[in-house]
């Protein structure tokens, strides 16, 4: 597998990936300050910037401090890694969020998509003006990121 040295707010995409070299990839220690995204062979290997986390940060309290005014219950999963081996698919969003579905997540470690609910709500930072991969219309209607 060829390395890629990224700086900050950099990101680069490898195609012709396979599902087994992007798993291996996001279970790497090394890896553990990036964000890695798969989707039909390719891979968006990602290295937020400061400026990115502050605005996913502050966007994140936005929707805690929202819920809590409006006593709404919400399970959060934040930046967790979904991975879908059966659809060959993985991402991290930047904040995640259980509201509707919050009842059965909330006593959950463990997030199996292929039996529980995604996330009602995803949020994703984009501080570029780069369009990404894993928001491209996979053509069948639907977002890369509602398949995971």
């Amino acid at each position: 597998m060829s390395q890629a040295v990224l700086s900050f707010d950099e990101s680069a995409v490898m195609h012709g990936v396979s599902w087994d070299a992007y798993v291996c990839s996001r279970a790497a220690s090394e890896n553990n300050g990036l964000r890695l995204t798969y989707s039909d062979g390719m891979m968006e290997i990602m290295s937020p910037s400061h400026g990115h986390e502050r605005v996913s940060h502050l966007l994140g309290r936005f929707v805690d401090e929202w819920t809590i005014a409006c006593e709404i219950d919400v399970c959060n999963g934040r930046s967790t890694t979904f991975q879908r081996a059966d659809l060959e698919r993985g991402l991290e969003p930047d904040n995640c969020y259980w509201i509707e579905s919050e009842s059965r997540i909330r006593t959950r470690d463990q997030i199996d998509l292929t039996i529980d609910p995604p996330p009602d709500l995803a949020i994703e930072v984009e501080v570029t003006k780069r369009g990404r991969f894993r928001l491209a219309n996979s053509g069948d209607g639907e977002t890369t990121e509602s398949k995971c």
